[in-house]
Parts: structure tokens; sequence; C-alpha cells
């Protein structure tokens, strides 16, 4: 049986330092920025970067960094979505199809899944995203317009919706 290979990348955007990690699968976290370094390392748990021969991480780090300066960058990287529920993952799948500078709503999703009965479960799902921005969560609104919840706090969302051009209807202000 052949070890996991573990890959972590640590650096700092304009919004903060970022974490990503991956293995031979794919990627499995993304951090949303920290104030400073320290904070991705705790919530990692791993302060060593390491790089494996495919030059994931590096090709990551460039396209977020790229993103976070307002480029369009479709994430079409392999994901290992395996610790999730097959609910979750899912619902995920969905959310990833939802184009840069676009939204859709819980609703929507709820619908493509099976009814809007799951609109609520949805949203919990979204919540255990492990790969924010590289599955767009952020691009997940309510029905109304308004721009709903985020993992990484209204504010981030709010960020992360201007830097592609999206405006909410009712953004909560």
């Amino acid at each position: 049986m052949s070890k996991e290979i573990f890959m972590t990348s640590i650096f700092e955007t304009k919004l903060g330092w970022v974490g990503i990690e991956g293995n031979s699968n794919g990627l499995t976290h993304l951090i949303l920025p920290h104030r400073c370094r320290g904070g991705i390392v705790k919530s990692l748990g791993r302060d060593k970067e390491t790089f494996h021969a495919n030059n994931l991480m590096k090709c990551v780090r460039k396209d977020l960094l790229a993103y976070l300066d307002g480029l369009r960058i479709c994430f079409d990287y392999p994901v290992d979505l395996r610790a999730l529920s097959p609910f979750v993952v899912k619902v995920l799948e969905i959310v990833r199809t939802v184009p840069c500078g676009k939204t859709q709503s819980y609703l929507w999703v709820a619908q493509k899944i099976g009814g809007k009965q799951f609109a609520r479960a949805v949203g919990q799902a979204l919540s255990k995203n492990p790969l924010p921005i590289i599955i767009p969560c952020h691009r997940v609104i309510k029905s109304d317009g308004g721009i709903g919840g985020f993992t990484g706090g209204i504010f981030l969302k709010k960020k992360l919706h201007k830097i592609e051009g999206i405006e909410c209807v009712n953004n909560g202000d």
C-alpha cells in the first residue's frame, strides 16, 4: 500500500494569508484569508510547505492570486471530497457549475438535487465546503437576492462578489 502524499501551500494575498492543502487525489482544503500566517498554520495543522512533483499547489496558488486580483479564473482542479457525505458531495458538485460572476439560489441548488424541500439542507451542506472559492459556495445566495450566509463571513462573501462583479439585490446593508 502506498503512502498518501500531502501537499500544502501557505501564502499571502491582498486579503490576508491563505492555505491550500491536497493529496495525490486532488485538493482537500482551502483556508480562507487570515490576518497572520499563524492562523493558517493552526487551521492546517502544518507549518511546512510541501509540493508534489506535479506542481498542483503552485498552479492553484498562482490562480488564487490572479483571482483575488480580479481575473476570472476557472478552478477546474481535481478535488478529493471522500471525507464528505454523498449529499454534501452532490451539493458541491452542483455549486461547482455556477460560473464566475454569476449566482444561483439555495433553492436552485435544492431543485437540482430533487426539490425545494432541500433548500435548508443545501445551506447546511455548503457550510461543510472544505474548498471555498475553488468550489464557489459564495455564489449561492437567497431567493430574494439577499447575500445569505458564508463560512468566511458576510464581509468576505461581499468582497468575493465585488471581485467577480456580482451585485446582490438585498445585500444586508
